[in-house]
């Protein structure tokens, strides 16, 4: 490992932190990996072994890692997919010896790639603070009136933290290590990439040296994890490995600002390595902060989506949310992570996080303005620390309920998916967690000498229904005087709220001090609670749809030029039967009806002598309208009047909205006037229908790679009002896919309530809706659907 220089060039730059981008993810992850968007380990596979094996099953090198975890390297000639595959590993373990079998993925730095170029500027000779907008904003400098973090260990897993810098953490490393080298001597740590120099810096640089800038607690020791390489990459195994050696060694808050992406929440985009360390860490009372994730996406990354973690999404100077940052239900608290192409503060430099590093390509070190949820995590963390050092006697649960409680309210009022909890304010969670443990934040923390508050808790139920606390037992006298009354609660303990209706009731929600109809809800205590919990008589159960179907192929005793009615109380029956009309050798391809009753077909094949249309060929590309009263059809759309010409452009499903346009999804990808889209794509249609000449516009409807990027082909389409603004769309598709969190075969149709359409497609709920193996039609392929 090579010494940089530390030469001084005072250069105001921004670095050029490169976030990789995620490539498709091959083979066939096993879940709960599903949900990642991030690139697949092919080196090695992860094992969680019953017994230690030194040889490995089937005599397969493992390399430890923590507890029973091993990385499990191939034999030759064998691929990590091989070993994944159902017939694999798992399959040729008799014995039970295998615990748990998992594929390992990439994770990257949370940093995001630089909005523009920074000007430069000779470096001042008065300390750079000033032009650290982001530490007044979370109230640094009043917290520090308290403490600086003096006696918290603060570990960094990152790139490794280098110390060559002027301005770089007071005090020496604590018990650095590096996963790769497995070295934990002296400079193993040193950082080859600068993202986790800059990161260290922001949660515990020095300050009130004379010298450049400052970190959040700058009296707190530095432990530096080196878990991503001098490249700036790592896994799932390397995060998990560096998490254990934190908790072994001393640390009380760990930062990660880094993560895999993540298309689903947690538990769908997780890792059984990372929550055994993540668990195991927590059971050591360990403050776990990590950033959410630079990919604009409702999904925050793992390890941050993680319920025992604090995931930080990032916000610019003006408080709103950074353009990149990840967002959605896992949030838990927002910082300052910056936007280098604004310069919100007309202070002439960028409004990115300032922090001293180098640049790797030059060697130069310097103070450089980064953006990410890499910078906004680090804020968090060195605030959990300056917690810690004021009130050592609280734990995890008390941190993180002060900086959660006492974070400024942004957004929408309560939690939200975009500020989490709130805006960090270091200053009040301090003083709130301070007073709630009676200590004095003016008098440097010390006790006060009288006792912590307690706090009284009350949980009722209104309706036939019973709600229930689970709780460890009380633990606060409330008037602190004999006879002890152990009746209360103090700041942080964690309660649990359940309700539960009497028979033909359900519960309804709750009020008071909780919200929602969650149940059961956690909550961590840090003032008086009372909580009702609201039962209401049950509603009648649902009326079961009707549904329209045609198969891809023959099967069920339907062949796959019918339409099929499955009515919930009668079974699956023929409704249209294709050989009788003039649809003997064809396939009934996408599907749809009008108000009237007419049926609206498109075929896999091209077709003639259709009656009611003759001898004119109707292609792959049209839709036609069958007349149930006549018998006879009469033409709807001719897609290539309107662009649709190739043959990945065959009409492959087929929806009506309210409005008149016509929803079409192809077989292929697809390019007509003003969109191009792919075959999980759902485009819409506006313009003359019902007549052979077809004229009108084009547009993108809705994204499936947004649902899932393993949609595929959508094979069947409908569309219902209700559910929300913008309706009900019901899929099917054309493979297995998980979509919600829930894998859907062909012959499933799941439903998604869309509150975004368009380019950026959101679901926020994706369910199931009918399974035709469940409905007397095993084995069936939905070629095309509609709902009644």
């Amino acid at each position: 490992m090579t010494q940089r220089k530390a030469t001084r060039l005072f250069l105001f730059t921004i670095a050029l932190a490169a976030l990789a981008f995620q490539l498709p993810v091959g083979g066939a992850p096993l879940a709960p990996s599903e949900g990642s968007a991030a690139p697949r380990l092919e080196s090695h596979v992860l094992v969680k072994l019953a017994t230690p094996d030194a040889a490995g099953p089937g005599g397969r090198r493992l390399e430890h890692i923590f507890g029973a975890w091993y990385r499990l390297f191939p034999l030759p000639g064998e691929k990590v997919g091989d070993l994944l595959a159902p017939t694999g590993l798992a399959a040729a373990d008799d014995g039970g010896a295998i615990l748990a079998l998992e594929p390992d993925f990439a994770a990257y730095p949370d940093a995001a790639p630089p909005d523009a170029t920074s000007p430069n500027a000779a470096s001042p000779n008065d300390p750079l603070y000033p032009r650290q907008w982001h530490m007044p904003q979370v109230g640094l400098e009043q917290a520090w009136a308290a403490t600086t973090g003096a006696g918290v260990v603060l570990a960094v897993l990152d790139t490794g933290v280098s110390m060559l810098g002027e301005d770089s953490p007071c005090d020496p490393l604590v018990a650095e290590y590096d996963v790769f080298s497995n070295s934990s001597a002296p400079g193993a740590a040193q950082d080859q990439y600068n993202h986790g120099s800059h990161v260290a810096g922001t949660a515990a640089g020095c300050a009130d040296n004379g010298v450049g800038v400052v970190g959040v607690a700058p009296a707190a020791g530095v432990m530096a994890v080196q878990v991503l390489n001098d490249s700036g990459s790592g896994s799932d195994s390397a995060v998990a490995e560096g998490i254990v050696w934190a908790a072994d060694h001393g640390a009380r808050v760990i930062n990660m600002s880094l993560g895999t992406p993540c298309n689903a929440p947690w538990p769908n985009c997780s890792a059984a390595i990372l929550n055994d360390a993540i668990a195991y860490a927590a059971a050591a009372d360990v403050v776990i902060v990590a950033s959410a994730g630079n990919s604009n996406s409702q999904f925050a990354g793992r390890p941050g989506n993680h319920p025992e973690i604090i995931a930080v999404s990032a916000m610019r100077y003006d408080g709103a949310r950074a353009s990149y940052s990840n967002y959605g239900t896992a949030i838990d608290l927002a910082a300052p992570g910056g936007q280098t192409a604004l310069d919100q503060n007309n202070d002439g430099f960028p409004d990115g996080v300032l922090q001293e590093t180098f640049n790797r390509t030059t060697d130069v070190w310097g103070y450089y303005y980064f953006q990410g949820t890499s910078m906004a995590a680090p804020h968090v963390a060195g605030a959990a620390a300056l917690l810690r050092a004021c009130v050592p006697e609280a734990d995890r649960h008390a941190v993180r309920a002060a900086l959660e409680t006492f974070a400024l309210d942004m957004g929408a009022p309560g939690f939200d998916t975009t500020y989490g909890h709130g805006f960090l304010r270091i200053d009040d969670a301090l003083a709130g967690l301070a007073a709630a443990y009676g200590r004095d934040p003016a008098a440097n923390c010390a006790p006060t000498g009288q006792p912590p508050p307690c706090y009284s808790v009350s949980a009722t139920a209104d309706g036939p229904g019973t709600v229930t606390v689970t709780v460890t037992p009380p633990d606060c006298d409330p008037d602190g005087a004999e006879p002890f009354d152990l009746s209360a609660y103090h700041f942080g303990s964690s309660l649990t709220f359940s309700a539960t209706p009497d028979p033909g009731y359900i519960f309804s929600g709750w009020s008071g001090d909780l919200s929602g109809t969650t149940t059961p809800l956690s909550r961590l205590v840090t003032h008086d609670l009372a909580v009702v919990g609201t039962f209401a008589e049950a509603p009648p159960p649902p009326v079961e749809p009707v549904v329209l179907l045609s198969l891809r192929a023959d099967g069920g005793g339907f062949a796959d030029e019918d339409v099929v009615r499955d009515d919930p109380d009668a079974g699956p029956a023929l409704l249209f039967d294709g050989s009788a009309h003039g649809l003997a050798a064809e396939d009934v391809d996408a599907l749809a009806r009008l108000g009237n009753g007419t049926l609206l077909l498109s075929t896999d094949d091209a077709v003639k002598n259709l009656p009611g249309i003759g001898a004119v060929k109707v292609d792959d590309s049209d839709v036609v309208a069958y007349d149930p009263a006549t018998g006879q059809y009469s033409w709807y759309f001719d897609g290539s009047d309107v662009g649709l010409t190739t043959s990945a452009e065959d009409v492959d499903a087929i929806a009506l909205l309210p409005d008149g346009r016509l929803l079409i999804s192809t077989t292929g990808n697809v390019s007509v006037p003003g969109v191009a889209a792919a075959d999980e794509d759902v485009l819409a249609f506006n313009g003359t229908l019902g007549s052979a000449t077809t004229s009108g516009s084009w547009s993108l409807y809705l994204d499936g790679s947004d649902l899932s990027a393993g949609l595929g082909d959508v094979d069947g389409l409908a569309f219902a009002p209700g559910g929300g603004l913008l309706g009900v769309v019901y899929l099917s598709a054309d493979a297995t896919v998980t979509l919600g969190g829930q894998t859907m075969v062909p012959g499933d149709v799941f439903s998604c309530a869309p509150t975004s359409l368009g380019a950026n497609t959101v679901c926020p709920a994706i369910s199931p809706f009918y399974a035709a193996a469940s409905n007397g039609l095993a084995g069936a392929d939905v070629d095309g659907v509609e709902v009644e």
